[in-house]
């Protein structure tokens, strides 16, 4: 007889195999779905003589693990292939899902307990070997567009283009918890990772208008666009996500600060003021997220080795005196991959049975 809770334990070591974890999967599920989610990747069937448990108890607990954001799914000949998610979307899967915010205070104090250790081992370490990063996209400036800034990564292009949109919660926000920024339906999956929160109801479907009054609210609460690293080739769908992120909960620009800004970031703009517009209002260096824009003789000026190009500067510029300009070459290419953002976990090398 295994002793109680093991399972949690042993589910708990398939990701990090720290305590929050732990806490997290006792908090969603019961010992007997998580000694089942241990038998995974497998069709309830085979969950099933593995288990001693009906089909129909495997396939219940099965499809629990899947609203709830830890399980994905694949059809194969047969029936429904179940697989844990990978330890890289564990979180943003978890927590993009309002309807997982009733587990109670516990669950997220566990989650936030999760985050704090994670992003102090990136700040020490940086991010593993072989990770794709992220891409800082434009904000463009109320009533006009740059003209300098390419389509290409310009962040309506992306919803613009996009077959399927969605939004959902910001995992970061909901873990970590060290702001006020609007958290609930604020980042936004495309196409194929859409669809995978869409299946099991955890984001709502946007059209072209509403995903763009997303990226707006973002923009006017002052938050960052980013995305993937290569975000326009990076996917076999091709644009799999765009967030709107804050620098005290995003597990990326924390870090990025934290680590003294050695952690890598593409960033392909840079903000421009024309000193002749240029009032000296401030507005500039009240909005950067990065410390970048200052006020120097009563005119605006931008530290071009701390600027990302987010374009919030020029966002709330009252004179239109600020600009975005290309740089000449990305600081930072992530190697290219093909990995969809949601992806199951490799199978472990001896299945528990």
């Amino acid at each position: 007889m295994s002793p109680r809770g093991s399972a949690f334990l042993m589910l708990a070591g398939r990701y990090d195999g720290e305590e929050p974890l732990r806490r997290i999967f006792e908090i969603m599920f019961s010992e007997e779905e998580a000694r089942m989610f241990l038998h995974l990747p497998a069709t309830p069937a085979e969950v099933a003589r593995r288990c001693a448990v009906t089909p129909g108890d495997a396939r219940r607990a099965l499809d629990h693990g899947h609203r709830s954001g830890v399980l994905l799914t694949r059809r194969v000949r047969g029936g429904t292939r179940y697989a844990l998610i990978h330890s890289r979307n564990l979180e943003e899967s978890v927590l993009c899902d309002e309807r997982n915010n009733s587990l109670g205070p516990a669950f997220f104090d566990s989650w936030k307990a999760r985050a704090s250790s994670e992003r102090a081992r990136l700040a020490a370490c940086g991010p593993p070997a072989g990770d794709r990063g992220r891409r800082i996209l434009p904000v463009e400036p109320h009533g006009h567009s740059h003209d300098i800034v390419i389509p290409l990564d310009d962040a309506e292009s992306i919803v613009r283009n996009a077959g399927v949109r969605a939004a959902g919660q910001c995992s970061c926000r909901a873990a970590v918890q060290a702001c006020a920024k609007p958290r609930d339906s604020i980042c936004l999956a495309f196409d194929h990772a859409a669809e995978t929160f869409l299946v099991r109801g955890a984001m709502r479907k946007l059209t072209a208008k509403q995903a763009r009054s997303v990226l707006l609210r973002g923009a006017e609460e002052g938050l960052v666009h980013m995305t993937s690293g290569l975000f326009h080739e990076g996917a076999p769908t091709g644009v799999e996500f765009l967030c709107n992120c804050c620098t005290c909960c995003c597990n990326l620009l924390h870090p990025y600060l934290a680590s003294g800004r050695t952690i890598p970031i593409g960033r392909n703009y840079l903000a421009a003021v024309d000193p002749d517009i240029c009032d000296g209002c401030g507005e500039c260096a009240t909005r950067c997220p990065f410390g970048a824009a200052l006020i120097a003789s009563d005119v605006a000026c931008v530290q071009g080795d701390l600027c990302l190009g987010c374009g919030q500067c020029a966002f709330v510029c009252p004179a239109d005196a600020i600009r975005l300009e290309r740089r000449a070459g990305p600081l930072y290419e992530p190697d290219r991959t093909h990995e969809h953002w949601v992806g199951p976990m490799e199978p472990p090398d001896q299945t528990c049975r």
